[in-house]
């Protein structure tokens, strides 16, 4: 465990209420965890939700995402950002987006045989139309 601040270390990105914290430096090369937050007023936490993509897939249609997460985290307005790369940060320790990522990568391989087949059908019946 890294001691002291986390937070240049994961070098999050913010957009609002979110994070993307780059995981290539952890073993999880162009992905990123999307953590989004919010405060839960009768909770006295922030809700986290971490969502998984890659870097080069542009679109994020339904398959270039993964839900991975959702917990409640104790921090303030001036914590809850350092609190978040510490969670992360443990995920990564702990090989918790290993499943995740075999499971994205399966999606994709899945995608990509479809539209192999797609692109070969559509082919096949402009040659049948000639």
């Amino acid at each position: 465990m890294i001691k002291g601040t986390l937070k240049p270390v994961m070098k999050p990105i913010r957009k609002g209420q979110v994070l993307d914290i780059p995981l290539s430096e952890f073993g999880y090369q162009d992905y990123c965890a999307e953590c989004t937050y919010r405060f839960i007023k009768n909770k006295d936490k922030y809700s986290l939700s971490v969502r998984l993509y890659r870097y080069d897939i542009e679109d994020k249609m339904r398959i270039s995402n993964k839900g991975v997460d959702i917990q409640y985290i104790s921090g303030t307005r001036e914590t809850i950002e350092e609190n978040i790369c510490r969670v992360i940060y443990e995920m990564c320790a702990n090989k918790h987006f290993d499943d995740y990522v075999e499971k994205y990568n399966y999606d994709l391989a899945c995608f990509d045989r479809g539209n192999e087949l797609f692109e070969q059908e559509s082919m096949y019946q402009k040659n049948d139309k000639k």
